[in-house]
């Protein structure tokens, strides 16, 4: 299914170097990204793993995956790629800023 699916991206011209996969509920026991970009020849973006748990918790109380769980991380991870944007570093505490502010270079 996944290569019929590339041959139609592929036949409505878009480029294959412009194309990434997501693994969707994904777990230790199933084919591992490296095999799947190697089956494929194309690279894997983002592997989501398998948290029942986790999704239906979130689903219940309405709200996103805990940032906290696996699951939330990787979806931040995720977007953060989407974004074209790099690891999002915490914004220093105040007085870690005055330390960089006074503190000798």
């Amino acid at each position: 299914l996944a290569r019929r699916k590339i041959g139609q991206l592929l036949n409505h011209g878009i480029p294959r170097d412009r194309l990434r996969l997501l693994l969707n509920r994904s777990s230790q026991l199933d084919i591992q990204a490296g095999e799947v970009e190697k089956f494929l020849s194309i690279p894997v973006m983002a592997s989501l793993p398998n948290q029942y748990r986790t999704v239906t918790a979130a689903f219940t109380d309405g709200k996103c995956a805990p940032e906290n769980s696996k699951l939330g991380a990787q979806f931040q991870q995720f977007a953060q790629a989407l974004a074209g944007i790099g690891e999002v570093k915490e914004k220093p505490s105040p007085v870690q800023r005055l330390r960089q502010i006074f503190s000798p270079a």
